[in-house]
Formats: structure tokens, C-alpha cells, sequence
């Protein structure tokens, strides 16, 4: 008969089954550490992967001072017209009246969010300049899917911050871990409406704590009010087909997929203001030059201005620095953009703007003069087909797919379109609108099987490809 084993020979055992692991995780840690396998890292600066940010502070700080620097997204970057045109340029050229000049460096590109210009705002306020100019807050819905994650509870973090010293675990998550699963589409991101205002908010305010020691110019925004929208969760055609128009969003309202900022931007903007006021921070209030009732007059879409509003923009920012002594008076700017490139700009956001409102981009290139569309059998014949279907005009979608199916055939035309598709359809050569706004996945189905019915394969797979 075997005796049960006493409490030493238990304790033993355990000893073992505890010991043994720690023993081989141990040699395992000697090994990596012998080899130098997966050796810590300092924890990576999260802006550093927007852009090498300490690089554009090495080349500022090797320029004159004699500056001044802008930070913004599309509006500042001049969109249609990107650098050629937008209010810092006229600031620049109005400042040149002043007995000692300074130069514009223009930091601002579309599509960037608070976050993206935080950094952007570290190199610039690290280095000399006459001042600093800041507008934005229209993208702050535009990623959100870096936002979307699931955290985890605090310990299950700390847990993670404790085995992160350890060589063994840095090589298993290498080789182990699941890819990250981010690609939430900005619409339906994790995240309330409020918590991206928070987050604005917060990054607004690292920008002020950044540039505390630089004379920093901050501004509201300003929007289209008189635009339609799609209504959320919903394609072009489904929202016409609900309600016969694509209402006004009203600016009091949140809108992710507006592309515009939302109604609490501006007032944080005013509210960081007050509470971090100091004799180098100045707030220009714009949001009054661009009133209802006007929005087409005084935008190429939803919340780029055209050059009369970036006129009014320049000459109030100008004068509140004239104002408080940063800058002499100089008089008011005029923008020198050739009727050519008005045209241009013109035309490009009459396309643009079927993702937002079909009926205000028709009326858009009704206004356009024939002589200024350079190719009526490209993006424009595509747009005007495309509004057709949305808008379920049976016989100008008829006159439309005619005229792509015959467009195709033209020298030259049918090769770009297959070289375009080729290439995994990268929408920045091939479509004017990102992929999957215009159409839902049924509605392209539904125009590519026409295309096919009409003898063009290439139609259908251009339609599959929006």
C-alpha cells in the first residue's frame, strides 16, 4: 500500500512546478540577452510616426527667423489651389509693405486632425519666428479608426508594462500577436461624439502648452452652412430616395461624415483661449464672415473658401496684429489667381462635390462655361452619370452610360482607364472621390451589370471600382 506523500514531499513539488518554468524562462532570458535578441527600446515619441518632426526643427532652425509660420489642413494649405493660394500667402504678400519683411513658411496639408499638427506645432514653436498662425478643426472625424482599439482594464495594461522588460515576451508578441485590427471605417469608429471633442480639446491645448513661449496667433474656423449631406449610414441614392433632397446639416449639429468641424469646435477654441491668456497668445474670430445664405458664394465646398473669404480671413488677422503691435498696418491683400486657374479650381469642386450633394454639384458644372472643361468625355461626363443614377433621372443615366461606353473608345482613354484598374484603382489618379462614398456595394453591382449590358466590360469594372 502506497502512503500519501507529507507535507515536505508536497512543498517539494511545488517547488518544482513553480521552479521549473522560471528556470527555463530564465536561461531562455540569458540566451536572447547573450545574443542581443529583441533588446529594449526607448518608448517611441507617438508623433514621430506622422513625420520626422525633429528634422523639419533641425532645417527651421537653420533658416532666418525673419518668418512667419502657418499650421493648418486643407483651408490653409490653399485647396483647390494648395500652396498657390490661400489666407497666409495673402498675409505674406501684404506684410511685404513692411520695412523688414517677414517670409510665409507654409507647414499646413490636407487632411491632417489635431493630433497630425500637434507635431507639426512642436517644430514650429521650437524655433524663432515672428509669429505663429493656427487654423483648424475640420478633420478631427477624418481618423478616426486610430482611435477605435479596445482598451483594456488598467491591470490587464500594468500586467502588459511588467512583461514588456522581459526579452522572452517582446520575441513571442513579435511573432505571436495578431495583427492590429484597426480599420474602423471613420463613420462607425468607437467612439462618441463628445469623446472626440475631449480629444481635441486636449491636443488643441498641447499645442498652446507647446508654443507658450512663441507669439501664437489661433483662429476660428468657418464652414459651408448651405451645403447638403447624405444622411448617416446612408449612399447618395438611399438619402434621395428618402427624402427627395440632402437637407442642410445645420453647424449646431455634429456630423462625421460632413468633413467639417463640428459645433463644439470653435467653442473650444474660444475657451482655450480665455483660460490660457497671456500677452503672446492672440484668438482671431472668424466664424462671422461666413454667415448662412452665403455659403456658395463664399466656398468651393464644404469648408474651403474661395479667394474672397480668404481675403476677409488675411485683412482681420492682419488687423488684430496690427493691433496689438506684432505686425505695421499694411493694406488690405487681393489674390492674383489667373482666370485659368480659377477655372481649374472651379471645375475640380464642382466634381468633388457629388459626394456631399448630387443637385449643388449639377448646378455647380451647369455654371461652368464649356470653354473652361478641357475634357467633357472624362470625370465630368462621369459625374454627370453618376448624379444621374443618384438622383434616378432615367434618361440623362441613359445619355450618360452612351456616352462613357463611347468615351472609352477614344485614343488613349481606354488604356489610362486599364492602367488605373491595374494598378488597384489608387483614387488620386483614377476617381475624384474616395472609394465606396458614391456608391454602395448593391448600387455599383447594379451599374456595372447595365455597363455589361451595353458591351463594356471596362465601364462595369470602373463602376465596381468607386
Amino acid at each position: 500500500m502506497t502512503s500519501r506523500p507529507d507535507r515536505r514531499e508536497w512543498l517539494r513539488r511545488l517547488a518544482l512546478v513553480v521552479a521549473a518554468p522560471l528556470a527555463m524562462l530564465a536561461a531562455l532570458e540569458y540566451v536572447l540577452w547573450t545574443f542581443d535578441v529583441e533588446a529594449p527600446e526607448p518608448a517611441p515619441d507617438p508623433l514621430v510616426r506622422l513625420f520626422d518632426y525633429a528634422g523639419l526643427q533641425k532645417k527651421l532652425a537653420g533658416e532666418s527667423p525673419s518668418r512667419f509660420i502657418c499650421l493648418g489642413e486643407s483651408t490653409v494649405a490653399g485647396s483647390p489651389f494648395e500652396k498657390r493660394m490661400n489666407m497666409c500667402s495673402l498675409m505674406e504678400q501684404s506684410l511685404r509693405r513692411e520695412p523688414e519683411p517677414p517670409a510665409m513658411v507654409n507647414l499646413a496639408s490636407s487632411a491632417q486632425d489635431s493630433f497630425d499638427l500637434l507635431a507639426r506645432a512642436k517644430a514650429a514653436c521650437a524655433v524663432k519666428s515672428r509669429f505663429v498662425y493656427a487654423y483648424f478643426g475640420h478633420n478631427e472625424f477624418l481618423h478616426l479608426e486610430r482611435w477605435a482599439l479596445f482598451k483594456p482594464p488598467e491591470p490587464l495594461l500594468a500586467a502588459g508594462r511588467f512583461l514588456e522588460r522581459f526579452r522572452f515576451f517582446r520575441f513571442m508578441r513579435r511573432h505571436l500577436a495578431p495583427s492590429d485590427p484597426r480599420g474602423t471605417d471613420f463613420d462607425v469608429a468607437a467612439l462618441t461624439d463628445a469623446q472626440v471633442y475631449d480629444r481635441f480639446e486636449e491636443n488643441y491645448q498641447a499645442l498652446l502648452d507647446a508654443c507658450q513661449d512663441t507669439r501664437l496667433v489661433i483662429s476660428t474656423v468657418v464652414a459651408n452652412n448651405d451645403l447638403g449631406f447624405p444622411a448617416s449610414g446612408m449612399t447618395l441614392r438611399e438619402t434621395w430616395r428618402a427624402f427627395g433632397a440632402f437637407n442642410s446639416v445645420p453647424s449646431t449639429k455634429s456630423c462625421r461624415h460632413c468633413f467639417r468641424a463640428g459645433p463644439e469646435v470653435n467653442r473650444i477654441i474660444r475657451r482655450l483661449a480665455e483660460k490660457n491668456t497671456r500677452d503672446n497668445l492672440l484668438l482671431v474670430d472668424v466664424e462671422d464672415l461666413a454667415p448662412t445664405g452665403r455659403g456658395f458664394e463664399l466656398f468651393w465646398d464644404h469648408c474651403h473658401p474661395k479667394p474672397a473669404l480668404h481675403e476677409a480671413i488675411a485683412v482681420r488677422t492682419l488687423e488684430t496684429l496690427a493691433a496689438k503691435g506684432w505686425t505695421a498696418k499694411v493694406p488690405a491683400p487681393k489674390h492674383d489667381l489667373t482666370p485659368t486657374e480659377l477655372a481649374k479650381g472651379r471645375l475640380d469642386r464642382a466634381i468633388y462635390l457629388l459626394q456631399f450633394d448630387p443637385p449643388s454639384s449639377l448646378r455647380e458644372l451647369d455654371a461652368i462655361s464649356p470653354a473652361e472643361i478641357t475634357d467633357p468625355h472624362g470625370p465630368v461626363l462621369l459625374t454627370r452619370t453618376l448624379a444621374a443614377y443618384v438622383l434616378d433621372d432615367g434618361p440623362a443615366l441613359e445619355r450618360g452610360l452612351a456616352g462613357l461606353v463611347a468615351a472609352l473608345e477614344l485614343p488613349g482613354r481606354r488604356e489610362g482607364v486599364e492602367r488605373c484598374l491595374a494598378s488597384g484603382a489608387e483614387h488620386s489618379s483614377c476617381s475624384p472621390w474616395r472609394q465606396g462614398v458614391i456608391l454602395g456595394p448593391s448600387e455599383r453591382a447594379e451599374l456595372a451589370a447595365r455597363a455589361r449590358g451595353l458591351g463594356s466590360d471596362l465601364l462595369a469594372r470602373l463602376f465596381e471600382s468607386l
